[in-house]
């Protein structure tokens, strides 16, 4: 079938031909055509344009969730930049624990974070903000990794590890002050273990986690101060006026995993 397209180009063609032939009128009829001038019935047309860039040179700043302005700057900023960020990291600390012969579970403090103008600082629950603005909404995982285990240093300077410690973060909530539900991260409970790979506790699938998201550890207050938990044996070795250390490892990638199945829980 012939296109409308193809069909003009013939057509044109073939007065060409026509008018070397020695038909002048054929021609001049063609060229002269003159369009009406436009009047009231006639609606104009303009063209409105945007083009886009990707964010390569500032940090997307932090929020609080539940709202209230964040005193910069801070310690959780991260400072990265791009189309794809993790924005703010808050402390895990569990603060000074009592001693105990028997396994226990001690439980991380909420985050204190310091509001413009208000003295007193706000207790939320602990979180990760990730920004998204690519614009592709291609989704994306946060992965995170435990370096090693809980360690400090005993009075001859060696290094003494809380052996067999658990650190658990459970009650993964995901939420947005600019995005709907239905577009929400999953968030992935996790049992970590020290030195192995980093794990995904939060999976954006194809079409979700785009915008500015908040990976908070509990979703209420009383829900949160129960979310982090670091679990001891009692046979395990423990110095007393010492702090105990590890580096937890955050990591975006830029594709959600291969599968919307939830992953295994517990490695």
């Amino acid at each position: 079938m012939i296109s409308k397209k193809s069909v003009t180009l013939t057509t044109t063609g073939l007065v060409t031909f026509v008018s070397l032939l020695g038909a002048p009128t054929t021609f001049a009829e063609t060229e002269g055509e003159v369009k009406p001038p436009m009047t009231i019935n006639n609606s104009p047309e303009s063209e409105a344009v945007i083009s886009f860039e990707q964010n390569t040179t500032k940090p997307t700043p932090p929020e609080v969730p539940g709202g209230g302005e964040m005193e910069r700057p801070n310690e959780g900023e991260t400072g990265m930049v791009g189309p794809l960020t993790i924005d703010y990291i808050t402390k895990i600390n569990f603060g000074p624990v009592k001693v105990s012969g028997n396994d226990a579970t001690y439980f991380a403090e909420l985050a204190k974070i310091k509001l413009v103008g208000v003295e007193k600082p706000k207790d939320v629950a602990n979180y990760v903000q990730i920004t998204d603005s690519r614009g592709s909404n291609a989704g994306w995982q946060l992965q995170l990794q435990q370096a090693d285990q809980f360690t400090a240093k005993d009075e001859q300077g060696k290094d003494v590890q809380l052996t067999g410690a658990k650190l658990t973060f459970a009650n993964p909530t995901l939420k947005s002050s600019q995005k709907d539900a239905a577009l929400a991260p999953l968030g992935i409970e996790r049992t970590l273990v020290p030195g192995s790979g980093p794990v995904t506790v939060v999976n954006a699938a194809s079409g979700k986690g785009m915008g500015t998201w908040h990976y908070t550890l509990g979703d209420t207050d009383e829900q949160a101060a129960n979310s982090v938990s670091l679990n001891v044996p009692g046979d395990t070795a423990k110095l007393s006026k010492v702090s105990y250390k590890t580096t937890l490892v955050w990591t975006l990638v830029d594709a959600p995993t291969a599968s919307d199945v939830t992953p295994e829980q517990t490695p």
